[in-house]
């Protein structure tokens, strides 16, 4: 029997939706320790600015013979054929010195050098700083030094390399590698002593998409680095600079009428824009708009009583201007949060409607869940999915974009309740990397939640195609299917990936709701996923034998609205589809955000909620298997299905009167009063 859509499925929804990164409880097989638990934590978990920057293995490589350094170096045969790719000589590293380097960071967030230190914006590094016309390099095991990207396939992958080294040591060994993507290709080692000299490396085997880094076993110097190639050479894959969008701090102060904003240095910045403003139909009104700052806060006065405030703030060099920084909400903190009350929707078309509700006590912003419900129109097979991830179009597989540690996809998928754990994204493909499996983050995709008014759906088969890059052969893709009622997961499906590129399928037997836990395992990995990746594409959720007149009910779609009524587009509503929402109210506590219960839920199209609707007359309501009204005066009682087709047409005498029916959504009509009511 199916439950009450808003207490089951929607609380179900909001029980599930985050994904604990600690071992799930309840899978029984050898991935027992993978998160299969749908869960969006509230604290804020730390990001690591560099984790897509690592060393390229060194174990093995050919040492590299070399020579004291030269004023001018010697000419070699067919030197003249030789043409620059990048070259850089640490000319605008002019702070501090070999004996004392200046350990400012001149590094943005995402690891590259800014562009006021290097003469070819794209090099990258971890713990290198400036040392007086060098780079000096840390000793901390993970710093490293690395080109921008190179496209070194001409010349039949021939190319060359020379650089300058020393160590403050006695005596050190200095690595150049070179790879593509996290894939190594080869690389050198020299040993460095306290004179500065000169390596030269010439060697097969460049090809498109490359770099070439340099790191050592302790603290190195670093100069006059040029890569060639013979005849024409490719120019260095140019690189935009930017500055780094500044980390906005919670606000300080705060009063009826003005607060004082405070955010983080961001490095290259010479001042900051600020804007204040609050939402008026969910659109900015600004009290302030790029106001100029010098220092890292503002106090702001003249804010109106009542209205709640936000801020952004933005770095600039006086050239250059970063992105936004994150929203802050300049609020104090409440100790309670009022209740919501969901209003019929207006504006209702099938491009879309407006939900609308009552305003919560100290709410500062509301989380709006639109449902979908669709009618199955004909019997067979079923697809609740198809997902090609054809809105994730930056990144390649040899350069994937990093997403959150964890956190919705819905910006990238065509329904939202996608969710993943430590995803990448390449253009078209969702891939998974196990990069943070030292600290027990596997890496997870999720699907969206399915619930199923069925008696006769079976076999739940989800398909897709993958890809390994940087994998062995012995990786392994692993499917369960989790219970969203229960949390329960059943047992782990596995497909061993021997060839590079495959499609690969699974069954299970389904639960009335539920949704399916992706992941792999490479068991040939042996540096704790930093490098290995398997890619996703097409996939399909289908499920069989539904029948005509079945319902399916899903998560149509998340906002976060910031006043009363917000416009939910429906650009894709398929035929016997209706839609319904709820509403939770948000504000900001002492520790953490404050969550209001779920308002009633409404049902798009209709005059009121899912719950009884009572009129001046008459009663209506869903019980076990009927439909129950109430009423002061006889009537004819209309009952029309999901599609629209007549089900029931029964006259009703004064008193409460029971009406047979199957479980499901239904629109009553009695007298001048439409209803749309749940029968369990």
């Amino acid at each position: 029997m199916k439950h009450n859509l808003l207490k089951s499925f929607a609380v179900c929804l909001i029980g599930t939706l985050a994904v604990s990164m600690s071992a799930s409880p309840v899978a029984t097989s050898k991935w027992s320790n993978r998160p299969v638990v749908k869960r969006e934590h509230k604290e804020l978990l730390t990001k690591d600015t560099n984790r897509h920057l690592w060393r390229y293995n060194s174990a093995g490589v050919q040492s590299l013979p070399s020579v004291n350094r030269l004023a001018a170096p010697a000419v070699q045969a067919e030197e003249s054929e030789w043409q620059t790719v990048v070259e850089e000589d640490f000319s605008l590293f002019t702070a501090g010195s070999e004996a004392e380097p200046d350990m400012t960071n001149i590094l943005s967030s995402e690891g590259y050098i800014l562009y006021d230190y290097v003469h070819t914006y794209g090099w990258t590094a971890v713990s290198v700083y400036q040392a007086g016309g060098c780079a000096y390099v840390v000793g901390d095991g993970i710093s490293m030094l690395m080109t921008p990207v190179l496209d070194l396939s001409g010349d039949n992958g021939h190319f060359k390399i020379t650089f300058s080294y020393r160590t403050s040591s006695e005596s050190t060994s200095v690595y150049v590698m070179w790879g593509s993507g996290s894939s190594l290709i080869d690389g050198r080692k020299a040993t460095a002593t306290t004179t500065w000299k000169t390596g030269t490396i010439e060697t097969d085997g460049g090809v498109e998409n490359m770099a070439i880094q340099f790191y050592a076993d302790a603290d190195i110097f670093l100069d006059d680095i040029k890569v060639e190639q013979m005849g024409v050479v490719e120019p260095v894959e140019p690189v935009e600079p930017t500055l780094d969008a500044p980390s906005a701090l919670a606000a300080s102060d705060i009063t009826s009428t003005g607060f004082v904003a405070n955010w983080e240095v961001t490095s290259g910045a010479t001042g900051y824009l600020l804007d204040v403003y609050y939402y008026e139909n969910n659109e900015p009104q600004y009290l302030l708009k790029d106001e100029a700052v010098a220092a890292t806060s503002y106090a702001v006065t003249g804010a109106q009583e009542g209205k709640v405030y936000y801020y952004t703030v933005r770095a600039t060099d006086g050239t250059l201007v970063s992105e936004p920084s994150n929203e802050v909400l300049a609020k104090a903190a409440s100790t309670s949060i009022g209740s919501v009350t969901a209003l019929p929707a207006t504006e209702v078309s099938d491009a879309g409607f407006r939900a609308n509700w009552t305003a919560a006590e100290n709410a500062a912003f509301y989380e709006l869940t639109t449902l979908s419900l669709y009618t199955v129109p004909a019997s067979g097979t079923f697809t609740h999915d198809n997902e090609t991830f054809d809105r994730v179009t930056e990144g390649t597989e040899s350069s994937p974009v990093y997403g959150a540690i964890q956190g919705a996809l819905n910006d990238y998928t065509e329904y939202a309740d996608w969710y993943a754990i430590t995803p990448v994204m390449a253009n078209g493909k969702i891939g998974l990397k196990n990069y943070y499996m030292i600290m027990g983050y596997y890496s997870m995709l999720y699907t969206p939640i399915y619930f199923v008014e069925s008696n006769t759906a079976s076999t739940v088969t989800i398909s897709m195609d993958v890809k390994r890059v940087d994998c062995s052969a012995a990786t392994e893709v692993g499917v369960c299917l989790v219970n969203a009622a229960t949390e329960e997961a059943g047992e782990w499906q596995f497909q061993t990936l021997t060839d590079a590129e495959m499609t690969l399928s699974f069954e299970f037997e389904p639960t009335e709701s539920y949704y399916l836990a992706i992941g792999f395992d490479d068991p040939s990995n042996a540096d704790y996923g930093s490098t290995g990746i398997v890619f996703l594409d097409r996939v399909t959720v289908e499920q069989a034998n539904l029948s005509a007149g079945d319902q399916v009910i899903r998560v149509y779609a998340y906002d976060m609205p910031y006043n009363e009524t917000y416009c939910v587009e429906t650009s894709n509503k398929r035929d016997t589809e209706q839609f319904s929402y709820y509403v939770m109210a948000v504000t900001n506590g002492e520790s953490e955000y404050l969550y209001s219960d779920p308002s009633n839920e409404i049902v798009v199209g209709t005059t009121g909620s899912v719950d009884a609707v009572t009129t001046d007359s008459s009663r209506m309501y869903g019980a076990d298997g009927e439909l129950c009204v109430e009423t002061d005066a006889a009537g004819v009682v209309e009952v029309y299905d999901a599609a629209g087709i007549c089900v029931a047409r029964q006259a009703v005498a004064e008193g409460t009167t029971g009406i047979a029916l199957p479980a499901g959504f239904y629109v009553v009509r009695l007298g001048g009063s439409v209803a749309k009511v749940l029968v369990k």
